[in-house]
């Protein structure tokens, strides 16, 4: 049993263990052939480029050389090359066969020289072949193969990112020369989306790696608002044996929040209603946000909250919040709308909650001087409202809903078709006047 290792290039050529049988007293084949064959077939090889090496299998160790046209029994007759195989135990890593001199091996005639290539299938990759090459007299010749990758190794097979969308991320690629010969990079680029970009290390000439020598290459991520599915590219190192890849894969994590509106309000004058159990913000997105504040534009609708530019709130992914003290009121007859704006960093902008609201009031006391001067009167036939004021007025029913108003620069209000009943019609000019009034239809 011996090994003897040879480096020849970027090959490391190890001889495993040959074996040899000796047929000549219970092998079919020395009961057929004179002669024995008890020598295994040897081989030489050469490197032809890019991690490719070419072989040749030989049968040509006969004693007598030539072999005597009748063999004596104990003659050493090579019989000829039976098979080459890479497949076996132990396992061929990133190894293919390919058979030149033909695609099968004939037992009569045999060959006796037998030419076969060995080269990688990722040539990115390390390659390990275990090479067995048997006779037909089951002589067998065992070789271990080691081919170092022929184009630059990389640090990093693959990169994954989650990041918040609108900020960056660099990440380091590692490419160096494993073998004893020089490499030519012919260019290092990125192929993919365009959120991924080279800042350092790129190249669309020709580099030149040295053996051992070592490159960095860095990648940056850079996402916006279409990266919250995903984002695919590669890094690839191109050279004229072929290329190395990284696999680039990213995600922009968005702050995304919701809320609701708090619409159809309906109150009294003088009195103030708040939301029952308050209006929800919700985060529906992929990143934590932070709630700084509320702000109303308009003064009869209020928010209170512990929730501040001092006191800030985080909110996570999936999770909720709830603002109990949003309120309505106003002092008079009116409609108000109002909108809500919860201060927040989400990544589309704040969030609005609409509020639509209104007041009446059912208590009124009407002046009868006041009310005759109006003469506010209805005409079942015009279907219309007219008075003697010069202030403009709305029209709102019994529950405060506004249904009609003056008519631009008339003394005349239209009104819809409706079911008898009582409406109110309001001079919301100081002072203020509001005048019942019976339909009948």
């Amino acid at each position: 049993m011996f090994r003897i290792a040879v480096l020849l290039g970027a090959i490391i050529f190890g001889w495993l263990p040959a074996t040899a049988r000796d047929t000549g007293t219970n092998g079919h084949i020395q009961a057929t052939t004179p002669g024995v064959d008890t020598l295994a077939p040897t081989v030489s090889g050469i490197s032809v480029d890019c991690g490719i090496y070419e072989f040749e299998a030989a049968e040509l160790r006969n004693l007598p050389d030539p072999p005597n046209m009748e063999p004596n029994s104990r003659d050493q007759v090579d019989r000829g090359i039976a098979s080459i195989s890479i497949t076996g135990s132990p396992s061929s890593v990133n190894a293919r066969l390919i058979l030149v001199t033909d695609n099968q091996f004939p037992k009569d005639p045999s060959y006796k020289r037998f030419r076969f290539r060995i080269e990688p299938i990722d040539p990115s990759r390390r390659a390990i072949a275990y090479v067995w090459i048997r006779d037909w007299a089951d002589n067998v010749l065992s070789r271990e193969l080691i081919i170092d990758p022929p184009v630059p190794t990389t640090s990093e097979s693959d990169i994954a990112v989650s990041i918040r969308v609108n900020t960056t991320d660099e990440r380091v690629v590692t490419i160096k020369n494993e073998t004893n010969v020089p490499q030519v990079i012919a260019s290092i680029t990125i192929n993919g989306s365009e959120r991924f970009v080279i800042t350092d290390g790129g190249t669309t000439g020709a580099v030149t790696l040295s053996p051992g020598e070592s490159r960095t290459i860095t990648v940056e991520y850079q996402p916006d608002l279409s990266s919250e599915f995903s984002d695919r590219a590669q890094l690839t190192i191109a050279s004229a044996c072929g290329s190395s890849t990284v696999d680039l894969a990213g995600t922009g994590l968005v702050g995304r929040v919701t809320t609701e509106d708090w619409a159809n309000v309906e109150t009294d004058v003088t009195e103030t209603i708040c939301k029952a159990g308050g209006f929800e913000v919700e985060n529906t997105g992929t990143a934590s946000v932070t709630i700084t504040g509320f702000a109303s534009d308009n003064p009869n609708v209020t928010i209170a909250s512990d929730i501040d530019a001092a006191n800030p709130y985080q909110l996570d992914p999936g999770a909720k919040v709830a603002v109990t003290e949003l309120c309505y009121g106003r002092a008079d007859v009116g409609t108000d709308i109002a909108n809500v704006t919860v201060q927040v960093d989400a990544d589309d902008g704040d969030v609005v909650c609409e509020v639509s609201a209104k007041t009446s009031d059912k208590s009124v006391s009407v002046d009868e001087e006041e009310l005759a001067r109006l003469n506010v009167r209805y005409s079942a036939q015009t279907h219309s409202i007219t008075f003697n004021d010069h202030r403009e007025c709305i029209v709102v029913d019994i529950d405060g809903r506004v249904i009609a108003q003056t008519q631009a620069g008339t003394q005349l209000v239209r009104m819809p078709a409706m079911a008898s009943g009582v409406v109110f019609v309001v001079f919301e000019q100081a002072p203020q006047t509001v005048v019942p009034l019976t339909i009948t239809r």
